[in-house]
C-alpha cells in the first residue's frame, strides 16, 4: 500500500461559498434526499469537493481547510453586496436624470400645455401628444444633421 501525502489540492474551478446545504453536509452528507444531494454533488461547495475526492482516491481522506474557505465565501458576498449596491444607485441616478429631462421638458412647455388642458384637452392626449413631440424632434434633429 503506498500513501500519498498531499497537503493541499486546488481544484480547477471558482468555489461557492458555503450555504445551509453545504453545512447540513458536513453533517452527514448520507441524510440528503436524493434531489438534495445531487444539487449539493454538482456544486462546487468545498465539502462536496473533500466528498469527492475521498470517492475517487481510495483509503484517503480529505479535509478542507474550513478559515480559507469561510473568508474567501465572505469575500465573495461582500463583493455581491458590493456589485448589488453600484447597480441600485446606477439605477436611481438613471431614474433621476430621466426624470430631471422631463421635468425640465414639461416646465418649457408649461404655458403651451395649460393652454390645450384649457381647450379641453385630456390628461393622455397632453402625454401622447409629449410623447410624439419628443420622437419627432428626434427624427428631425437626425435628419438636418445628415
Amino acid at each position: 500500500m503506498k500513501i500519498i501525502n498531499c497537503s493541499l489540492i486546488l481544484p480547477p474551478y471558482k468555489m461557492t461559498p458555503e450555504n445551509d446545504l453545504a453545512r447540513k453536509a458536513v453533517a452527514n452528507p448520507d441524510l440528503f434526499s436524493q434531489q438534495e444531494k445531487e444539487i449539493w454533488y454538482c456544486t462546487a461547495y468545498v465539502s462536496a469537493i473533500a466528498y469527492q475526492i475521498e470517492e475517487v482516491i481510495a483509503n484517503s481522506s480529505a479535509r478542507p481547510v474550513r478559515q480559507i474557505a469561510e473568508s474567501e465565501g465572505k469575500i465573495l458576498e461582500k463583493t455581491q453586496l458590493l456589485i448589488l449596491l453600484i447597480t441600485a444607485l446606477s439605477l436611481l441616478s438613471t431614474a433621476l436624470g430621466v426624470s430631471n429631462l422631463v421635468s425640465a421638458n414639461i416646465m418649457e412647455r408649461s404655458s403651451e400645455l395649460g393652454l390645450l388642458k384649457a381647450i379641453g384637452a385630456t390628461n393622455l392626449g397632453v402625454i401622447l401628444l409629449i410623447i410624439w413631440t419628443r420622437n419627432h424632434r428626434r427624427e428631425s434633429i437626425f435628419i438636418r444633421a445628415t
